[in-house]
């Protein structure tokens, strides 16, 4: 195509690499988080953190769904075809954002009853009015993080992750501090008002990364903008799909399930094993430029070979984490008990949603058919929906997580099945049995790194 520009990933872009250093990052910040997690627990109770969940990673993630049209795979994919897209993609995403957040004000104002009624019951206004604020921010850095991954920079996205996170929990640990000193008093609103403070004031970092590529400043050409529209409209609508099948069991406990403790003991379980993402979220990110950029083998290749490595991982951490689980009442107090089942159902549950999220790189990055996931994540969530609700309503959290994890493994089943008739490159064995070369570029860069450290 004229005037083309094809990424540039050369060999320090390699997916081990950029997997490890990625990977090394979530970590990090998931370890950071758990200790966190510890504190909230402890000082807020099952009521006090379910408050506190709802208002913050519950109501954020659920509108950011609503609203981010699919900006991150959507950047990812377009920069990694055509970096040349790059300045006209970002002003782009600058006048989408604009318009969001002036939209969002007017919502707030005329419609704030409705969605603290019937979008996020229990949530209060101004909790509201905050996170709507923050949500155009929001939405600009994860626009930011898919350039940065079609440019093949995992390693920058990372460190900014890392960063971001840190000043996150660090200020929610000397929030927590104080209330336990009784300096404050009311801290969930202080805590809440500072997780949306800080999503809008890591912009200007992220801004300044992008930066780096040379200019990004450009009125988007109309072939830009009907190519983000399509695609990302149907992203959005297929993420949508999997953000509400997500998060419609927590939805029923938060309604119907026994309130705020009890939402606080079904999210502590599902936030616990939604950090097994680590693993799929590196590959995934490490592998997005390289997959679309691929040719028809190597594609199907690729995201073989990065299954293999993620659900051999996945299963060791699913089966490590089950032994842990007595530890949850003893580490988080004993009103979270209740916490230890559901969470083992959901580690196994999480295992199958994030091997559906390797398999549908190749189809939203390969093929540029984002529809076929969008297809799949709304033909499930009716079932599972409905699954949750008679399972909440007749069994308890228990019965809820068992279901709401089989609608994970439908979905799994459903991609597999696809990818496997789609493609005639890799069949059965290329998925699931091991082959030793699949850690090698793992244990070279690793050795590389001992090596420099001496």
């Amino acid at each position: 195509m004229p005037g083309k520009e094809p990424p540039r990933l050369g060999k320090n872009n390699s997916i081990a690499r950029n997997s490890t250093i990625d990977m090394m990052v979530q970590i990090t910040v998931m370890a950071l988080s758990l200790v966190v997690g510890i504190f909230l627990a402890r000082l807020l109770g099952d009521e006090g953190r379910g408050e506190y969940v709802l208002a913050t990673a519950f109501a954020g993630q659920l509108l950011l769904g609503f609203t981010n049209f699919g900006v991150e795979t959507a950047a990812s994919v377009m920069v990694a075809k055509d970096r040349s897209t790059l300045a006209g993609l970002h002003t782009l995403l600058v006048m989408g954002c604009v318009a969001m957040g002036g939209l969002l004000l007017v919502l707030w104002y005329f419609t704030a009853g409705f969605f603290i009624t019937w979008v996020v019951p229990g949530l209060p206004a101004w909790s509201l009015l905050a996170l709507f604020i923050a949500l155009p921010f929001w939405i600009y850095q994860f626009g930011c993080f898919g350039m940065l991954i079609g440019l093949g920079r995992v390693r920058d996205r990372a460190l900014f992750e890392l960063f971001f996170n840190v000043v996150q929990n660090l200020v929610i640990v000397a929030i927590l501090v104080l209330a336990a000193m009784g300096r404050i008093e009311g801290a969930v609103p202080i805590l809440v008002a500072c997780y949306y403070g800080i999503v809008v004031l890591g912009c200007p970092w992220i801004y300044i990364l992008v930066r780096r590529e040379g200019m990004i400043w450009s009125l988007p050409d109309g072939g830009i903008y009907r190519k983000f529209a399509r695609y990302g409209f149907a992203v959005y609508v297929g993420n949508l799909g999997a953000n509400l099948g997500q998060r419609i069991d927590q939805y029923f406990v938060q309604q119907v399930g026994g309130g705020a403790a009890a939402f606080g003991v079904y999210t502590l379980a599902t936030g616990l094993a939604a950090r097994t993402r680590v693993l799929p979220q590196a590959l995934a990110r490490s592998a997005y430029a390289r997959i679309s950029s691929a040719d028809a083998p190597e594609a199907a290749r690729l995201t073989a070979a990065c299954f293999r490595q993620m659900l051999i991982l996945g299963l060791l951490i699913a089966i490590a984490g089950s032994l842990a689980s007595p530890l949850i009442p003893v580490i988080y107090s004993a009103v979270f008990a209740p916490a230890v089942i559901p969470f083992v159902i959901f580690l196994f549950g999480r295992l199958a949603a994030n091997c559906s999220w390797m398999l549908s790189i190749y189809f939203t990055g390969y093929l540029g058919r984002p529809g076929i996931p969008m297809m799949i994540n709304w033909t499930v969530l009716p079932l599972q929906a409905i699954g949750a609700w008679f399972a909440l309503t007749m069994g308890g959290l228990v019965a809820v997580a068992i279901v709401t994890s089989l609608g994970y493994f439908l979905v799994f089943l459903i991609f597999l099945v696809l990818f496997l008739w789609w493609q005639k490159e890799a069949g059965w064995r290329d998925l699931f049995l091991p082959r030793s070369e699949d850690f090698a570029p793992w244990r070279r860069f690793i050795r590389r790194l001992y090596k420099r450290a001496g």
